[in-house]
């Protein structure tokens, strides 16, 4: 688990009149030290590692990076990493927003098999962080994995991959996610940095309130949205060690009562993950050797990179190249394909089933359904978090539709293993990504036939291969990579 705070991109931050934020109101002040003076980091109590680590504050001279103080939502990730609560050991890690950079010069001590400190690309800001490496870091081996580059969000990553090629296995972001603008570039830049190779790799985040907790919820959504997905439990922590669930179900634009005097009081934790397609899964049981290659939409208009182009004229994903050339766009389509040429002994072709309908007939009517009937429906109730359509159609329209096509499905399910037989078909790939849409965000609730539908699903050793193949880290309740 981490901690999420809130840091974004460069020269969008805002014009705070310095400190006058801390003496309006009478509140916990989520801010420790003084300007271009030492900070003493002392671990928890029950940490093994008991030695305090040493790093001198940004000075004051740009405060619209708020660089200039140690942040709570910093420490309580120093402190969950020293805590083996956050697992470091063997990891490349990134730091990004870093200010001194503590959670990841903690990483550093803590086994991290490299280390990248990294913040907004102000010189004296950067100078400080290389010079924290020596400060925090007395042994020479700590020193010799840790670096300190400066870095703008959704700017080039190349000078951060060219120290870990494939990628980071971890990225820290403590208290990052204050300023909404930024939100699109960090994310831009998230999907670019995090590791292809490791089916573990995640972003670990402490996020404070200060602007609110809907600019924190805000970004989380356009982060599920662009394929990096929530894992584990999510929690507030307040400063004195309450603890509460995270909203996940408070739907993005409802007014949430909170005074802005207990916004410095709690910050949210959790981790989020890439996600994957449904043609995986169908690949992975084929046994068809296939190439992945990830095309990283634009942050601003959301329209495909020229490298998709080059591959599908349509400038759609999926698209599925053939050995000799051909593109092929559409889900459904890319999966009728695979199934038609390298399903030689019909294993998914529907020809176990038992229901009177024909095996063509019965995988078109399903297949369309998935992608006529229920997404859409889905869509819709994206579309409602991201506030294009009012709010009020979800509970009077949109759920009730959700819940009919549920209801369908666990009566056409009836006592076949897979929609389409006794091993899954066309129709169970295109239902599978709908379906764990429902249950990941809640929208609905399995009857007992779909939901051991969805379990034998996910408990296939082809759905497993594809989850732990590297370069697609997701997991079992919802698919991670796009």
């Amino acid at each position: 688990m981490a901690y999420l705070c809130l840091s974004f991109s460069s020269s969008l931050r805002p014009q705070i009149q310095n400190d006058s934020l801390f003496t309006l109101f009478d509140f916990h002040q989520p801010i420790h030290g003084e300007p271009n003076q030492l900070f003493t980091w002392t671990p928890p109590p029950n940490a093994p590692n008991q030695a305090p680590l040493v790093v001198r504050i940004p000075p004051q001279e740009n405060t619209q990076l708020f660089a200039h103080y140690v942040w709570s939502a910093g420490v309580r990730l120093a402190d969950r990493i020293a805590l083996g609560e956050v697992d470091v050991k063997g990891k490349t890690v990134l730091e990004m927003g870093a200010g001194t950079g503590i959670p990841a010069l903690v990483s550093a001590r803590e086994g991290a098999a490299k280390v990248l400190v990294t913040d907004y690309e102000d010189p004296k800001l950067i100078c400080n962080l290389v010079a924290n490496i020596p400060l925090a870091l007395p042994s020479p081996s700590h020193q010799s994995i840790t670096s300190a580059l400066g870095f703008t969000w959704g700017n080039s990553t190349a000078s951060l991959l060219s120290l870990s090629p494939n990628g980071y296995s971890l990225i820290l972001l403590a208290d990052t996610l204050w300023f909404s603008s930024g939100h699109d570039v960090l994310i831009t830049s998230l999907l670019e940095l995090l590791s292809f190779d490791d089916p573990g790799a995640r972003v670990e985040i402490v996020a404070g309130f200060h602007s609110g907790r809907q600019t924190v919820r805000a970004f989380l959504r356009k982060a599920e949205e662009r394929g990096l997905v929530r894992e584990g439990k999510w929690e507030e922590v307040g400063f004195q060690g309450d603890r509460k669930s995270w909203g996940w179900d408070v739907e993005l634009g409802l007014v949430e009562e909170e005074e802005i005097g207990d916004r410095n009081k709690a910050v949210v934790e959790g981790a989020l993950n890439s996600q994957s397609q449904r043609v995986l899964w169908l690949l992975e049981e084929l046994e068809v050797p296939y190439t992945l290659v990830t095309h990283i939409r634009d942050a601003k208009t959301m329209l495909a990179p020229p490298s998709l182009r080059d591959a599908s004229p349509s400038g759609k994903s999926p698209c599925l190249v053939t050995a000799d050339g051909h593109a092929i766009v559409e889900s459904s389509a890319i999966m009728g394909y695979l199934i038609r040429k390298y399903d030689a002994c019909d294993q998914f072709s529907g020809a176990t089933l038992r229901t009177g309908l024909d095996p063509l007939t019965r995988d078109e009517i399903l297949s369309s359904f998935s992608s006529s009937s229920l997404q859409p429906f889905n869509s819709l109730k994206l579309f409602t978090l991201l506030g294009v359509i009012a709010d009020n159609t979800s509970g009077a329209f949109i759920e009730p539709k959700i819940a009919a096509a549920l209801e369908w499905l666990e009566g056409e399910l009836g006592d076949e293993d897979y929609f389409m037989g006794t091993s899954p078909g066309r129709a169970d790939f295109m239902l599978s990504w709908p379906v764990d849409l429902v249950v990941q965000r809640g929208w609905g609730t399995l009857g007992n036939k779909l939901a051991a539908w969805r379990d034998r699903v996910t408990g296939r050793e082809a759905w497993k291969r594809a989850l732990e193949k590297p370069g697609v880290p997701y997991d079992l309740t919802m698919l991670k990579r796009n």
